[in-house]
């Protein structure tokens, strides 16, 4: 008897024991005999990690990004402790929601953008508050960026903030390091327009345009900065 089914991975097919799930795209239409060995030419590789683009909901992230064109969040990014993961702006824009900030990082968290010199988008200076993204504006940006956050923590509510990225109050293990990217046109109403909470490492990249109601238009710590590179 011949078994005519869908084939997605390569592996042993006994129709008997194994239960193949269509999980991935379809690649080709095979007829095969029980308990035959099945090979693909081009089998569906796992990525390790995600590529977002387009509209992205939030979500706790365990696994590196790699942008793949501009992505807008329509809630924020949650990284659990004893997490490590990397997010590469790849010459693209990574938007908030404007609710909140994009990122709260409880673990440790890696910015890069792999290529700096592709992609640009515009902003208007603004001068009591965050740039806007504005495609006529006099401001540009060229390669990765990271906006649109903004933290609406209330004064009274103790301190907090980081419309980009908000990080935990352990400065051991709650990191944001900098690789590259431009942090632009994120705001907080209380302090850390940008980047509020535990340490930060920038090696390069650019924080600019960014607003805070109460302090720190563009970063404000509870753990160490170390500057060694961007501006």
């Amino acid at each position: 008897e011949i078994n005519e089914l869908y084939v997605v991975v390569e592996g042993l097919y006994n129709p008997e024991i194994d239960d193949i799930e269509l999980k991935e795209e379809i690649l080709e239409t095979l007829s095969i005999l029980p308990n035959s060995e099945v090979e693909i030419e081009n089998p569906i590789e796992t990525l390790d990690y995600l590529e977002w683009s387009g509209t992205v909901n939030g979500l706790t992230l365990t696994k590196d990004v790699v942008l793949v064109g501009d992505t807008y969040m329509t809630s924020k990014i949650t990284i659990p402790k004893s997490t490590s993961v990397t997010i590469d702006l790849n010459g693209y824009m990574l938007h908030g929601s404007g609710d909140g900030s994009i990122i709260d990082n409880n673990g440790s968290l890696t910015i890069i953008d792999s290529r700096p010199n592709s992609g640009s988008h515009r902003f208007t200076k603004v001068t009591d508050g965050p740039w806007v993204l504005d495609e006529n504006g006099e401001y540009e940006v060229i390669g990765g960026l990271i906006t649109g956050g903004k933290d609406n923590t209330a004064m009274s509510a103790g301190s907090s903030g980081g419309g980009a990225v908000k990080q935990g109050s352990n400065v051991r293990s709650n990191i944001l390091i900098i690789e590259g990217g431009t942090f632009i046109g994120n705001s907080s109403t209380r302090a850390g327009g940008a980047i509020y909470g535990g340490a930060v490492t920038m090696n390069d990249g650019l924080i600019i345009g960014n607003y805070a109601e109460g302090f720190g238009a563009g970063i404000s710590l509870s753990g160490s900065f170390t500057m060694n590179g961007g501006e």
